[in-house]
């Protein structure tokens, strides 16, 4: 199978057909040793550490479930931490199958750690779920339009509590420096494409 460098370099080089991104979900590449990418619609990165898993964004809700299986069958060790890189549901939307691993392999639940506004664009996501998903989401993704009024003015379905962060931070220099805890940064917001942003560095440890 072509590794994911060998993907990158021919996209680099103009080869369109590379650049149309890394196939279905369910698929890992392993980077660097320690270090595997999983695909969904949204990536999740895995971090070996001597503690066991961190994981960088869980995908979306409809592929989570193939990202676990996925980091399942290079390391079957406790995830201990989830990182979200920002809010968006294509970066968070799966982390109850990462839950559900967890229960039903006998682990304690991934510590969640995200940048404080994320909780807040949850909340904001909450208020406004039908016309996010029917007005919003329409436009960007081209989807069917929906006749104004047509649209529920409520939240349709609550969130997942799981998906919440256990640990917020707007500095994350308090954030303790032992093994299976990622090095973070939240970098100024006008740098990113959110408010919510996260910035990791490291290696396999």
């Amino acid at each position: 199978m072509e590794s994911i460098r060998e993907q990158a370099d021919r996209a680099w080089a103009g080869d369109e057909a590379a650049s149309q991104g890394t196939g279905s979900a369910g698929r890992l590449f392993e980077v660097v040793p320690g270090i595997a990418l999983a695909t969904g619609f949204g990536l999740s990165i895995a971090i070996q550490t001597a503690d066991g898993l961190v994981i960088v964004d869980t995908s979306g809700r409809n592929h989570g479930q193939r990202v676990v299986d996925a980091i399942r069958a290079w390391d079957d060790r406790p995830i201990r931490n989830v990182v979200y890189t920002h809010g968006h549901f294509d970066h968070v939307g799966g982390m109850p199958a990462f839950d559900a691993d967890a229960e039903a392999r006998g682990y304690p639940r991934p510590r969640v750690i995200a940048h404080a506004n994320v909780p807040r664009r949850f909340d904001r996501y909450t208020r406004t779920a039908g016309y996010n998903r029917h007005r919003i989401n329409a436009r960007q993704f081209l989807a069917a339009r929906v006749a104004i009024g047509s649209a529920p003015k409520s939240v349709s379905k609550a969130r997942p509590a799981s998906v919440d962060p256990d640990v917020a931070f707007e500095d994350a220099a308090g954030l303790p420096r032992r093994a299976g805890w990622p090095r973070l940064r939240a970098p100024p917001r006008a740098s990113g494409e959110t408010d919510d942003h996260s910035l990791g560095r490291g290696s396999p440890r």
